[in-house]
C-alpha cells in the first residue's frame, strides 16, 4: 500500500499523525518488517500500523485485558533491546512519571522509540489558562463509566503532561548519557476528539461545542489544521510526535562486565 493511500486507511483524527510517521519511516529507512512492541495499545493504534505496512506487532497494557500482553509501561518486564521499535500513542500521559516510560520504552527498543503526546506550546498554555482546554482527562473516565481511564487505568483522571524537544532530549540523555539519542520531533495540530467526545468535556471547547454544535465545530477545526499544519502556526499545535533513535556509544565509552563507564584511553 502506497504512503497516500495508507493514510486514508486510517481514521480521520489521527491522518496527519499518519502521515508524519510514514514520511518518518520512508526517511529514516526503518523497516516495515521491524518488530514493534504497543505499549497501551487500542484497536486505531493496531489499524494505523497496518495501514503504514508494519505487520510483526506485539500489543500491551497495563492489565492485559482483551489479551494483550500485561506490562507496565514504568516498569517494562522485559530485557534491553526486545524489540526493534517501541510504540506509544497517547499512553504516557496515563503513567505518574511519563520519563519513567520514556527510558524503559528507549532501554527495551533495539532501533527507535515513537510516542505521540501532548506538545507544550504557548498556545496551549493560554489556551489552559483561559478554560478552554482542561489540563486534566477527566473525558477520558467519564467515558469508562468513572472506573478507569485516568492515572495507570484508574478512576482518577490523569494529568496530561506536554512535551517539547528540549525536555525529552535532557530526559533521555540524563537517563542513558552512555549514547548519543538522535531525535526527530514533529508538533502540529491534530484533535482526535468526535462529537461524542466533545459532549463529554466540561471546559471551554466542551461549551463552546454545546453552543455551536459539535459537527459544525469540528469542522472549522479540521479546516483549521489543514492550513495552520503547513505553516509555522504548526509549533504551537496540540501534538508531539517524537522518534527517539538509538544512537551509537559516546567515543569516550567502554562498556565492561560492570556497565558502561568512561575510558581511561579515549578521555
Amino acid at each position: 500500500m502506497k504512503a497516500a493511500q495508507a493514510v486514508q486507511a486510517v481514521g480521520l483524527g489521527h491522518r496527519y499523525t499518519a502521515s508524519l510517521l510514514a514520511r518518518s519511516v520512508r526517511e529514516l529507512g526503518i523497516s516495515l518488517a521491524s518488530s514493534v512492541l504497543m505499549l497501551g495499545a487500542d484497536t486505531d493504534d493496531v489499524e494505523m500500523m497496518h495501514a503504514l505496512g508494519f505487520n510483526n506487532l506485539t500489543t500491551s497494557n497495563i492489565d492485559g485485558f482483551g489479551g494483550h500482553l500485561a506490562l507496565d509501561a514504568e516498569h517494562i518486564d522485559l530485557p534491553d533491546n526486545s524489540y526493534d521499535i517501541v510504540f506509544a500513542h497517547a499512553v504516557l500521559h496515563h503513567c505518574r512519571s511519563p520519563h519513567a516510560a520514556v527510558l524503559e520504552g528507549c532501554r527495551v527498543a533495539r532501533s527507535c522509540m515513537v510516542f505521540l503526546e501532548g506538545n507544550d506550546s504557548l498556545m496551549m498554555r493560554a489556551l489552559i489558562r483561559l478554560g478552554m482546554h482542561n489540563p486534566y482527562e477527566v473525558p477520558a473516565v467519564i467515558a469508562h463509566d468513572y472506573k478507569a481511564g485516568g492515572v495507570r487505568n484508574s478512576a482518577l483522571p490523569n494529568f496530561v503532561y506536554r512535551w517539547s524537544l528540549s525536555t525529552l532530549r535532557q530526559t533521555v540523555c540524563a537517563g542513558f548519557p552512555e549514547r548519543l539519542w538522535p531525535i526527530r520531533a514533529h508538533r502540529f495540530f491534530e484533535l482526535s476528539a468526535t462529537e461524542v467526545d466533545l459532549a463529554l468535556r466540561r471546559d471551554g471547547l466542551g461549551k463552546l461545542a454545546a453552543t455551536v454544535g459539535a459537527r459544525r465545530l469540528l469542522r472549522a477545526i479540521r479546516a483549521f489544521e489543514r492550513l495552520a499544519n503547513y505553516s509555522p502556526l504548526a509549533s504551537q499545535g496540540n501534538h508531539f510526535l517524537a522518534i527517539i533513535q538509538k544512537g551509537d556509544l559516546h567515543p569516550w565509552i567502554e562498556v565492561s562486565d560492570a556497565g558502561p563507564h568512561l575510558s581511561r584511553v579515549k578521555s
